[in-house]
C-alpha cells in the first residue's frame, strides 16, 4: 500500500488545477460569448468522470448527482492505489464551484482545494473562466476543448472508489 507522497501531491495539484496543462491563458472572452446555464453545466459534469493523468498516476474525478464528488488516484507503474478524494460540488448559474480533500493512509487530510469556473458558449466554441484557483491562475481564459476531452460520459469512479479507500 502506497500513500500519497509529496511529488504525488504536487503532480495531483497540477493535474487538476484550474488551467491543465493544455490550457494556455487567451485573455479574454470573444465578445459575443452567451453564458451557458446552470442545466448545461450539470449536464457536463453530472454523473460523469474525469481522467486528470500525470507522468506517475491516472486521477479520476466523478460529480454525482447530490453534489458529490469522489477522486481516486492510482500508480501508473504498479497499478495500486495511492489516494482518494471525497467533497462537494454546485452549480449556479453558469459557475460551477468544487471542492475535495485527499486523504493518506492514515485517513488523514493532505491536501485540499477548492475551484470555480464560469462556462460560456461562442458560436460553437466553450470557453471557461477560472474564478477561483491558485492566484497564479484566477481570472484564465481560455476554450474548453482539452477540458472537455478529458470528460468520461459515466461514473468510472464510484465502483472502485470504496476498494481503494479501504486499500489505504
Amino acid at each position: 500500500m502506497k500513500c500519497l507522497s509529496y511529488l504525488s501531491i504536487s503532480l495531483i495539484a497540477m493535474a487538476i488545477s484550474g488551467t491543465d496543462a493544455g490550457a494556455r491563458n487567451e485573455g479574454k472572452l470573444p465578445k459575443n460569448a452567451e453564458p451557458l446555464s446552470s442545466d448545461e453545466i450539470s449536464k457536463i459534469y453530472e454523473g460523469h468522470s474525469v481522467n486528470y493523468k500525470t507522468k506517475k498516476s491516472d486521477i479520476f474525478y466523478v460529480w454525482l448527482s447530490g453534489g458529490k464528488v469522489l477522486g481516486i488516484a492510482t500508480d501508473l507503474k504498479d497499478k495500486s492505489s495511492n489516494g482518494y478524494a471525497e467533497g462537494g460540488w454546485a452549480v449556479k448559474e453558469n459557475q460551477i464551484c468544487y471542492n475535495y480533500d485527499w486523504f493518506d493512509k492514515d485517513r488523514k487530510v493532505v491536501f485540499q482545494d477548492e475551484k470555480c469556473k464560469e462556462w460560456y458558449r461562442s458560436g460553437n466554441q466553450v470557453w471557461i473562466k477560472n474564478t477561483k484557483d491558485e492566484d497564479k491562475w484566477i481570472g484564465d481564459i481560455y476554450k474548453a476543448d482539452d477540458e472537455l476531452k478529458k470528460i468520461i460520459q459515466k461514473d468510472v469512479v464510484s465502483g472502485r472508489f470504496e476498494k481503494v479507500k479501504s486499500s489505504m
